[in-house]
Formats: C-alpha cells, sequence, structure tokens
C-alpha cells in the first residue's frame, strides 16, 4: 500500500498526527504496509511542522453547507 504526501497530509490535517501514527502501526502490525513504509511516515509526522505550509484542505460543498447550518444550529441555541 503506497500512499503520497498528499494523502498523509490529507489524513494528518482530518484527524491529527496521533492518530495517522497509531493508523500506520495498526497497518504496520496487520503487514500492509513495509517497515519502510511505516518509518517513511513516521518521518513525515515529524518533519509536518516544517513541511504543512506547502498543503491546504480545500473544503467540497457538503462540507460547506454542514459549518454553515451548524454555525446557524449553534447562534440559535446560543441566543436561547
Amino acid at each position: 500500500m503506497r500512499t503520497t504526501q498528499i494523502e498523509k497530509a490529507r489524513y494528518i490535517m482530518e484527524f491529527g498526527r496521533d492518530k495517522y501514527l497509531s493508523y500506520i502501526k495498526e497497518l504496520y502490525d496487520t503487514g500492509e504496509i513495509t517497515k519502510k513504509q511505516s518509518e517513511q511516515a513516521r518521518a513525515f509526522v515529524r518533519e509536518w511542522d516544517s513541511i504543512k505550509h506547502k498543503f491546504r484542505y480545500v473544503s467540497d460543498n457538503k462540507d460547506v453547507e454542514y459549518k454553515c447550518k451548524l454555525v446557524d444550529l449553534l447562534t440559535d441555541a446560543a441566543k436561547c
């Protein structure tokens, strides 16, 4: 199972470093990735602070719509 830097960055941005590291450990333990792939993924996480400016998350329409509705509901709840 090969992952690109974009896929690694997306996973880190969506779920966080700790969850990504546990996901990588799980993949390694089940034999889905090699030791070298695991080490490369961990190195990517260690370098994340210095390279994260190269990546950005672009929301799709459903994500934007969900966040707008959530803000509206929270605003209404705060008024009560």
